[in-house]
């Protein structure tokens, strides 16, 4: 017969070196690609009440996990929207998207110089973002000292569009405010409702 001796620890062991055992708190965006993990969030201390937002990134190579704190003294506070690019990590801060290297995330984030007025999507090196009246892609370009983001002649003209992804085969899916999901096929530069009945989607 077998039995339990009363002395042992019976607590089941997480470790945080793993991704899904990471403790999260009111995480709002996230982006997995080669192995990399870059997830946002908002921290708030219960103490002072001050909110900051927070990157956290796994690095895959290394296994290990980061994180870039943010606030409204280091002018990246409020991270909405993050994607990786190869060995960097972008996101979106108020209507800008920044840049930051993965294996140097304490260094000062790059302004990429694209905007978005709250949303942008990640396909290999095609980035689709929405502004206020239309929908614009750019093209992410190595360069011997990091990346450039370089403007396509795509547009679509549509207003109040709250959230964009870019879909595998380059057709991209967009919410019109609370008007519905539509999806614009890139073989024929036609759209097509999708749906009318999305009334809360937020992020894709």
């Amino acid at each position: 017969k077998v039995f339990a001796d009363e002395n042992v620890n019976s607590t089941i062991f997480l470790p945080s070196s793993y991704v899904e055992y990471y403790d999260l708190n009111s995480p709002c965006s996230v982006f997995y690609d080669n192995n990399n993990l870059v997830i946002s969030e908002y921290d708030k201390n219960e103490e002072t009440s001050a909110v900051h937002s927070k990157l956290i990134v796994f690095n895959g190579t290394t296994e290990t996990f980061s994180q870039v704190t943010s606030d409204e003294n280091n002018g990246v506070f409020g991270i909405t929207d993050v994607a990786i690019y190869k060995d960097y990590v972008l996101f979106l801060v108020g209507s800008k998207i920044y840049s930051l290297p993965i294996s140097d995330l304490t260094a000062t984030p790059t302004d990429t110089g694209v905007f978005a007025s709250s949303s942008f999507s990640l396909k290999g090196n095609n980035l689709i973002v929405n502004n206020s009246s239309r929908i614009e892609q750019y093209r992410i370009n190595d360069e011997i000292e990091g990346i450039s983001f370089e403007r396509t002649s795509l547009t679509i003209n549509e207003t109040n569009v709250i959230s964009v992804l870019l879909c595998e085969n380059g057709d991209i899916v967009y919410q019109i405010n609370s008007n519905g999901l539509y999806r614009y096929s890139s073989s024929n530069a036609t759209k097509h409702c999708i749906s009318t009945e999305i009334k809360t989607l937020n992020y894709m």
